[in-house]
């Protein structure tokens, strides 16, 4: 979820500023990882539109296991 997002555009380029809230649970085992973080997006127009061309992410907060994505894969691929 991005929020408080402010956008300034250039011509054909554009960059924007916001902040987030990612949200990660697994309901099989009520584990989760929240993190708060401030991003920086850039764009570019195209003859097909906008498009993002480069992310940068922030981290600001986080709440619970921050291996959670890590763990929940090597769950996943077991054989």
């Amino acid at each position: 979820m991005l929020f408080n997002v402010d956008v300034i555009v250039d011509g054909d380029t554009a960059t924007s500023n916001s902040c987030g809230h990612a949200l990660h649970e697994r309901t099989d085992t009520d584990d989760f990882w929240h993190i708060y973080a401030r991003y920086e997006h850039g764009f570019v127009r195209t003859a097909d539109g906008w498009k993002v061309c480069c992310v940068k992410m922030t981290p600001v907060f986080e709440q619970g296991n921050p291996k959670l994505l890590e763990e929940s894969y090597a769950v996943a691929t077991r054989s």
